[in-house]
């Protein structure tokens, strides 16, 4: 700061500016997965000559097990931390792009010609801590899927509804980062041991995400409402 700035209170509490530290002898790390992106063309329904214009996104586990990952419900997992909060966009609850469940979110649209944001999954706040006893958060199995090594997970999403509002013209779709809580195991061999949530076990926080990005982008083409591929 320069001695003619004024300075400016940020947090008044006791408690600011410090810290507390867990040390522990090692970390489980995700392995290493790849992501691709690419459009697709489908037909809408037996025999029709119509097709529709699909995104598929292809996961595949790199790595020489089985593990699961939450794509779905509150995210609890090591971040980055700011001074006094995580960083933004690493606990949020909205359902990962691989999750076959859920309406599509997680992508980013821009202009192809400006490089313009014209489109952005809308922000939801951290999950933060839960509070009480009682309350159980190790997710439910419900949440979970299971990634095979060598065997792609597949999710393929109208484009359509991806791009709907915006108008005629060319745009690039790139997916947006996230983390999603992971560990070693199948949620068919958790279920056959009679449960329904992560057995506790196997629940840690104190696990790095694996992420789900990509370089991967894919262009589209809006004429007359309608996605093409280009």
């Amino acid at each position: 700061m320069k001695s003619s700035e004024t300075g400016k209170l940020v947090n008044s509490k006791l408690s600011a500016g410090k810290a507390n530290f867990t040390v522990v002898s090692e970390l489980p790390w995700p392995p290493k997965v790849e992501i691709h992106m690419q459009m697709c063309r489908e037909e809408q329904s037996a025999g029709s000559v119509d097709t529709a214009t699909s995104l598929e996104i292809l996961l595949l586990n790199k790595g020489t097990g089985p593990i699961v990952v939450q794509t779905r419900g509150p995210q609890r997992f090591l971040v980055p931390w700011g001074p006094f909060q995580p960083e933004e966009a690493h606990l949020d609850s909205q359902p990962r792009v691989i999750d076959n469940t859920s309406r599509v979110s997680g992508f980013h649209i821009l202009d192809a010609a400006t490089g313009e944001m014209v489109m952005e999954p809308k922000k939801q706040a951290p999950s933060g801590p839960l509070t009480g006893s009682t309350i159980d958060r190790r997710p439910k199995l419900e949440m979970l899927v299971t990634l095979m090594p060598g065997e792609p997970h597949t999710r393929r999403v109208d484009v359509d509804s991806l791009i709907a509002g915006l108008p005629d013209g060319s745009y690039h779709v790139r997916m947006v980062p996230r983390g999603m809580w992971w560990c070693v195991g199948t949620s068919k061999e958790m279920a056959d041991e009679g449960n329904d949530r992560v057995p506790q076990h196997l629940y840690s926080t104190r696990t790095p995400p694996l992420m789900l990005e990509t370089d991967d982008f894919v262009e589209v083409v809006i004429h007359n409402g309608r996605a093409r591929k280009e």
